[in-house]
């Protein structure tokens, strides 16, 4: 178990703190796996992080805060897909992102979210609720200009 007590000097997160920034260095975030290959502790750690937040020492906590820590993969991963999405339309004058393509690479990982985000919304079209699409996540798609 880790636990990141009071002590800045700890060697748990000394080690944390390293294998955060070589990770963030080689790929530019800390959106890190849960089963991350090359330091698997690492995803084990991230994810005790995570669910501890209240009992890190304000000082971690700055510190990992600083560092641009993901404490939500999933919020981090929709405001990417967001940035995304605008950048595409910019280039490409709308939001119809197909499969089998040929647009650039990084517009692949698009393709799969749409498809949840068409059907999301067409759930909530006929009546029935989204877990995914909430007002705000709503209000991003119709700025951009998605439906």
């Amino acid at each position: 178990t880790i636990f990141f007590g009071k002590d800045n000097e700890s060697k748990n997160w000394k080690e944390f703190y390293e294998d955060l920034r070589e990770y963030k260095y080689l790929y530019g975030n800390l959106d890190i796996p849960k089963m991350y290959s090359r330091k698997p502790r690492l995803g084990l750690w991230v994810q005790e992080i995570r669910r501890k937040r209240d009992s890190i020492c304000k000082k971690h906590l700055q510190t990992l805060n600083e560092m641009d820590f993901i404490w939500s993969r999933s919020q981090f991963t929709w405001d990417r897909n967001v940035q995304l999405l605008r950048e595409y339309k910019e280039e490409f004058g709308n939001t119809r992102v197909i499969r089998n393509s040929n647009k650039p690479e990084k517009y692949e990982i698009l393709k799969n979210w749409v498809i949840r985000l068409r059907s999301e919304h067409e759930k909530i079209l006929c009546g029935k609720n989204s877990n995914y699409l909430n007002k705000y996540r709503l209000n991003q798609l119709e700025e951009i200009g998605f439906y």
